[in-house]
């Protein structure tokens, strides 16, 4: 018997070897062939006309060609946050403030030549005028004659010990009011000694130094 052969569709089923995903990710952008194992069942007929005797699989070898194409990205957008340092080396407070006054009063009456007991707590009354306060630091001290300090005081930060309690805004001018306690175990002495005290409205940013008030005191 000839056999005659003619030309069909059969279905096939096609299976890859395992390729790790690793590797796919080395030939990005490149063309590659990876070799597949096919397999045709020979179950069916290829045709009405036409059979092949017996029945299984017939492996057979096909190639698969991978083709990667880079695509270049000419044009993006994105947000870039950007760092200024400026350094300045001077600069000008327009209108320029003018010089304040200020007062330090205990029991009603200026501090100035007074006598204070020496171990008991003593609360001075501070009083500025000015056309700037907002921003502005106080600062208070008491030095022995010979210029060591022996109290050290501020409205803002360390150490402290400065207290505002009023603000008070008038056309003209600005007014401050507040307290400057000195404690027990401040300025304290075996006998009566003289002591310059200063009361200083600054304000280093701005290089501004005013002194308020200053003078002496007694205590004993």
């Amino acid at each position: 018997m000839v056999a005659l052969y003619s030309s069909s569709n059969i279905a096939a089923i096609s299976e890859l070897v395992e390729i790790p995903s690793t590797s796919l990710k080395r030939r990005r952008y490149s063309e590659c062939t990876v070799v597949a194992k096919s397999q045709i069942d020979l179950t069916e007929r290829p045709s009405r006309e036409h059979y092949i005797t017996g029945s299984g699989s017939l492996p057979i070898q096909s190639k698969a060609t991978l083709t990667w194409k880079p695509k270049r990205i000419r044009k993006s957008s994105c947000e870039i946050a950007a760092k200024s340092e400026i350094d300045i080396l001077n600069l000008l407070v327009l209108p320029v403030p003018m010089n304040p006054t200020g007062k330090l009063i205990l029991k009603g009456t200026n501090l100035e030549k007074q006598r204070l007991k020496s171990g008991l707590i003593h609360n001075l009354i501070f009083e500025v005028h000015g056309t700037k306060i907002t921003g502005m630091q106080l600062e208070f001290e008491v030095k022995s004659l010979d210029g060591s300090q022996e109290v050290y005081k501020t409205l803002k930060g360390s150490p402290g010990g400065i207290y505002e309690e009023s603000l008070t805004e008038l056309p003209s001018e600005k007014i401050q009011v507040g307290t400057i306690p000195i404690l027990k175990n401040e300025l304290t002495v075996d006998s009566e000694q003289e002591f310059y005290y200063s009361l200083i409205q600054s304000n280093d940013f701005l290089s501004l130094r005013f002194e308020l008030v200053s003078g002496t005191f007694t205590v004993y």
